[in-house]
Parts: structure tokens; C-alpha cells; sequence
């Protein structure tokens, strides 16, 4: 299965635990993104999985 296709049905990776800004520090989705997900359209979804993608690999770069 295409790991984007996945993604956009739910980011989620498991490892849940909102940081003091309520984001989740596994999936990086807020928790209104996390409690609304199943209402957006799939293309809202791809767009905040792709926000979260580029996030993620921002804060690679700056690490290295």
C-alpha cells in the first residue's frame, strides 16, 4: 500500500502524547486536527499530511 495513501487516511503512528501546545508529539497533528479528521475531505487530509511531512523533514535538517 502507498504510505501516503495510508497517511491520508490517518497519520496517526501510535505514539500519542499531546506536548503543552496540544500537538501530538507522534503524528504532529494538533488536537483539533486529531479530534476533526474524520470530517475533513480526503484532499484537506493529504494537505495537512503533506504540512506535516514537510515539518518533519524540516526539523531533520535543522538537527543535522
Amino acid at each position: 500500500m502507498n504510505k501516503q495513501k495510508a497517511c491520508a487516511q490517518n497519520p496517526c503512528v501510535r505514539n500519542c502524547c499531546l506536548d503543552d501546545e496540544d500537538v501530538c508529539i507522534g503524528c504532529g497533528r494538533t488536537l483539533e486536527q486529531i479530534c476533526q479528521w474524520q470530517s475533513y475531505s480526503k484532499d484537506k487530509q493529504k494537505a495537512i499530511f503533506t504540512q506535516l511531512q514537510n515539518k518533519k523533514n524540516a526539523g531533520k535538517t535543522s538537527q543535522s
